[in-house]
């Protein structure tokens, strides 16, 4: 019942607002409908009147606001360029009251910001304004007053006093004249530091500040290294402040002073001459170096670091010279420092810790930079540090030997060559019991000994260098062992090339160099020979301790230098014979006296050698130098007597005189006391039989002569030719039956 009633108050709604509210809404829509009509009127009225009155007006005040436009723009334009004038006037003006107040850093930083202006004009029309072409000119005439002006101030402001010692004549070393007194005068350094941001800020600073480290170099550092202990002091005005480095007691008496500071060991140098080095510094620090180079403005200055960060003008020194200066020092104070005894080395650590104080100083400085470990890096490889120097004073001691007089000599004898070697355990070596060898094995008393000879003192001086280095080494750390072995090994090595360089002249044309030459290296390498074994216990398993590669080489030197000069001897010798002319008709007095000239000429000469090499030589070596020489001249005079196609009586007898002389003279020259002459000639001169029997030829029939031939098997056939003895006898005897006959049975 009650959903009837509320379905037929719906139906009674519905039917109302469809047909009892339906008049209204029509007349609300028909009364907006007459006002649409009306706008619409209003509008196409108000259309026609903007064409035909508001269009011809609009044109028009286009053409009036474009002009206005350009005329705006034109005027902005111009606003633009006074005001870049007017910014350039206003550095200008800015640059020179900074000059005129000694604002050297604000007027080049004025002067960088008008160049950078220049660079980035206004507008395309820059070059029409005339003005700035002058301006331009007046920058140039800025920039070179200013940088006259800071080159004239830091000539004044920093002004370097050197006095030496040319009067007295006193020189270093190297040949330089000597410092006595180094002075450096700065100005305050309120006015430094304006000049340098000046310099600076102009790019000039490095330039001038290099001009700077370099008399740093030149004059400072080597006063310190040359004096070690240095009197350093400020004097102070009102106007300059000056450093004033001298060496001490300098007013009574600087040479004095000099050898006081020269007394000093060298291994201890590196003391005064840290603490001085040190004073110098700090002491400059103040005066000048403290100074800070820093950015102005938005420029960088030239000096700075890559970060920005500024930096002082100790920075700068130590980027200059600071490599240079622990270079120097390692090469010097502390090489000298270094023990050239492995006993010694316990006492480096005094070194070490210098060495460490002086690093951090410099480091707190400025002077050099943190990751700089040069100094420390260096000392602490001592070890490495003690061969090398010991292998330099053995090279440097080798080599002054090798390069003194070679004449000077001492014997060696048979039984015990030039004294004690060191022993090669602490103590020496402990006496073992006898071994008895049998007598088939046994090894003869000469093995392994020098034969009795004379070497060059310089050489026994060295061999003695050689033991005693190799004898250290066995005492000292391994890699010090092994610098030191290759030390002598290439002492040896040195001496192959040294020596006959350095005295070739002498070795070539003095006989006695020669024989000295060959006996040092004889006596070398005699020892070469057991010199790696004898210390191979002691030294490290890494290297092959030996020399036996070397002998050859040695011995080879000595050899090649005194064949060299037998063969001048040599040609020496057949130069005096030249002088006999062949011996031809010496019957004659002239031709006589010739050949007897020549041949005493030869006797004379091989008398020479005969007094110079039987000292010196071994006997052995001498015999046979001697013997090659007599060979030559025996076989140069029996040519020459073969070869002659007539030889008269008077003749014959005049060639035994002269052939007696010199069989006499030659046996002199090989024997020695209890010797046999003859078998000494034999034995050592292969064609001695050639000159005997030529005597007797020229002596003898032609029956003697024949029978010494005996069908060829006589010693006359051992000593000549068939041809040779058949051209003496037809020179000596008349053309017979009889020496026809001989002639026949000679073949």
């Amino acid at each position: 019942m009650h959903k009837l009633s509320e379905m037929e108050v719906e139906i009674h709604q519905l039917a109302e607002s469809k047909y009892v509210n339906f008049r209204p809404c029509l007349e609300t829509s028909d009364s907006l409908s007459c006002k649409v009509i009306e706008v619409q009127d209003e509008i196409s009225l108000l259309e026609k009147k903007i064409n035909n009155e508001v269009k011809g007006q609009l044109s028009m005040s286009t053409g009036e606001f474009q002009n206005l436009n350009k005329e705006l723009t034109g005027t902005k334009s111009i606003l633009v360029g006074l005001n870049y004038v007017a910014e350039i006037y206003d550095l200008l003006q800015a640059c020179d009251a900074a000059i005129e107040s000694g604002k050297y850093g604000s007027a080049a930083m004025s002067l960088n910001k008008l160049e950078e202006l220049f660079k980035q004009p206004p507008c395309d029309q820059h070059e029409k304004l005339h003005i700035l072409q002058a301006m331009k000119t007046e920058l140039t005439v800025q920039r070179g007053k200013l940088e006259c002006l800071l080159s004239d101030l830091w000539k004044n402001h920093v002004k370097w006093n050197i006095q030496t010692n040319e009067k007295s004549g006193s020189q270093r070393e190297d040949g330089q004249t000597s410092l006595q007194e180094v002075s450096v005068t700065f100005a305050p350094v309120a006015e430094l530091q304006e000049l340098v941001q000046g310099l600076n800020a102009s790019k000039l600073l490095q330039r001038r500040f290099k001009t700077f480290a370099e008399k740093f170099q030149q004059y400072l550092v080597p006063m310190v290294l040359e004096y070690g202990s240095l009197t350093v002091d400020v004097r102070t005005t009102e106007l300059t402040q000056t450093l004033v480095v001298c060496p001490l007691e300098q007013k009574s008496d600087s040479k004095s002073a000099k050898n006081k500071s020269k007394s000093q060991p060298e291994n201890k140098m590196y003391i005064s001459v840290f603490v001085t080095l040190l004073e110098v510094l700090e002491k400059l620090n103040p005066l000048f170096l403290n100074i800070d180079v820093k950015c102005l403005d938005d420029t960088e200055p030239e000096a700075s670091q890559a970060d920005g960060k500024s930096v002082t003008l100790m920075s700068m020194l130590g980027s200059e010279v600071a490599t240079w200066l622990l270079d120097l020092l390692q090469t010097t104070v502390l090489a000298k420092a270094i023990p050239t005894s492995a006993k010694d080395l316990d006492g480096f650590n005094e070194v070490i810790s210098a060495t460490k104080l002086l690093q951090d100083q410099l480091l707190g400085l400025g002077l050099i930079q943190p990751e700089n470990q040069t100094l420390i890096d260096h000392v602490k490889n001592i070890n490495m540090l003690f061969a090398n120097k010991k292998s330099q004073t053995v090279l440097e001691s080798s080599r002054d030997l090798m390069m003194s007089n070679l004449l000077d000599s001492v014997l060696v004898t048979d039984d015990k060559p030039v004294g004690e070697w060191p022993p090669l355990v602490p103590g020496g070596v402990k006496k073992t019991k006898k071994i008895e060898i049998p007598a088939e094995h046994r090894l003869s008393d000469n093995t392994f000994r020098m034969p009795r000879c004379q070497i060059s003192q310089s050489i026994e001086t060295l061999m003695r260098l050689a033991y005693e280095t190799l004898s250290e080494a066995t005492e000292s750390s391994s890699e010090c062992a092994i610098q030191m072995f290759y030390a002598v090994r290439s002492m040896f090595e040195m001496f192959l090339i040294v020596v006959p360089t350095h005295h070739g002249q002498s070795l070539l044309t003095v006989p006695q160099a020669s024989a000295l030459h060959h006996n040092n290296c004889m006596y070398i390498a005699h020892h070469l020979m057991t010199l790696g074994h004898q210390f191979a216990p002691k030294l490290p398993d890494t290297i092959v301790p030996t020399f036996v590669d070397l002998i050859q080489q040695m011995r080879k030197s000595g050899v090649e230098v005194f064949v060299a000069q037998v063969s001048r001897q040599t040609g020496l010798l057949l130069e005096c014979l030249d002088g006999a002319d062949g011996f031809t008709n010496v019957e004659e007095q002239a031709n006589e006296e010739k050949a007897s000239r020549s041949v005493r000429q030869v006797v004379l000469q091989m008398e020479h050698l005969h007094k110079i090499w039987k000292p010196v030589l071994p006997l052995n070596i001498y015999k046979k130098a001697m013997g090659k020489l007599i060979q030559t001249v025996v076989e140069r005079v029996t040519d020459c007597v073969s070869a002659l196609e007539d030889i008269s009586q008077d003749a014959a007898n005049k060639l035994i005189s002269i052939l007696s002389l010199l069989e006499d003279s030659c046996g002199k020259f090989m024997t020695s006391p209890g010797e046999a002459t003859n078998a000494e000639l034999v034995r050592h001169v292969s064609n001695w039989s050639r000159l005997t029997e030529m005597k007797l030829v020229l002596d003898s029939s032609l029956s003697e002569i024949g029978d010494r031939w005996s069908d060829g098997k006589g010693p006359l056939a051992l000593a000549f030719t068939p041809i040779e003895l058949k051209q003496l006898i037809r020179a000596l005897f008349q053309n017979t039956e009889r020496r026809a006959n001989l002639l026949a049975t000679i073949k």
